[in-house]
């Protein structure tokens, strides 16, 4: 049975989003990084690399929390339990065959592990809604000219968190299929509905095939005050 430190609540497997995923496992922890101990990472089996160990508790119990989850993921996709290591650009390198994403946010934790011969790559990302402040001030970074007409108040809160976050998965997605890292007016959301679904568009080339216009179909949901997104690219 897989050690559950103290600070985490039981993993779960619920899937989240409106349109459900073949071949893809997606658990969840809650987590108070106040009650972390050292022996966390030695009781479950994984070792913090050493730009942890200096780190603060709540950095600690992300990584923590998100390599219990990325773990539990691939143990019930494939039958091993990898950890994910962490790559020279610091992003996780998934075993051959699989591809994944780890996200963590305000005392929460997730991880969603696919087969690539199903999904070339996935991004998964959780934000919890911005203040009206801090939305108005991040409004012109997050969202472009196009973005902010499908709103009737451009920095309501829930709209440049959803922007936000939808960006973040799309980079998350595209990352690892590119080498190519771009920011919030790389890309705009050309539709999305109330019921979880959107699309996003490149406004700027990342490779051959990523190029400027290319589309993937988004998911997202608001769960206790947070915003959690997925884009995943069929292979």
């Amino acid at each position: 049975m897989t050690f559950i430190p103290a600070y985490c609540t039981p993993l779960d497997a619920s899937w989240p989003f409106p349109v459900r995923l073949s071949d893809v496992a997606l658990y969840s922890v809650g987590f108070d990084p106040t009650r972390l101990v050292d022996s966390d990472f030695m009781n479950s089996g994984i070792e913090p690399p050493p730009t942890l160990q200096r780190a603060v508790p709540k950095r600690r119990s992300e990584f923590l929390a998100g390599r219990l989850c990325a773990r539990t993921a691939l143990h019930a996709l494939t039958g091993e339990p990898h950890v994910p290591e962490i790559g020279e650009d610091r992003a996780p390198r998934w075993p051959r065959g699989t591809c994944g994403s780890i996200t963590h946010s305000a005392g929460w934790a997730a991880a969603l592990a696919a087969r690539t011969k199903h999904w070339q790559s996935i991004g998964m990302d959780t934000e919890i809604l911005l203040s009206s402040e801090r939305s108005l001030r991040l409004t012109d970074e997050i969202l472009t000219p196009s973005e902010k007409t499908l709103q009737h108040e451009a920095s309501d809160p829930y709209w440049v968190t959803l922007a936000f976050s939808l960006k973040e998965s799309l980079f998350k997605a595209l990352y690892p299929l590119t080498g190519v890292r771009f920011y919030f007016q790389d890309a705009e959301i050309i539709h999305w509905t109330p019921d979880g679904v959107a699309r996003l568009r490149l406004r700027t080339s990342l490779s051959t095939q990523w190029s400027a216009g290319c589309e993937l179909e988004a998911w997202h949901v608001l769960q206790d005050n947070r915003i959690i997104s997925l884009i995943a690219v069929p292979a």
